[in-house]
């Protein structure tokens, strides 16, 4: 079965965290980007968790 790091899920909410208190712009491009690819980690994530759970 596929595993998914949850390290990868805080990295990115971090470092989205971080960007946005640098921009103070929360549609620059940077910010729309990293929240995008958060996202799209944590629909993945859920994916799996769904798939483990059907499975068990």
């Amino acid at each position: 079965m596929e595993e998914f790091n949850t390290e990868v899920l805080e990295k990115i909410r971090n470092d989205l965290y971080q960007l946005i208190d640098e921009e103070e712009n929360l549609v620059s491009a940077k910010v729309v980007y990293l929240s995008q690819r958060l996202d799209r980690a944590l629909n993945e994530y859920e994916e799996l968790k769904n798939k483990k759970n059907r499975i068990e």
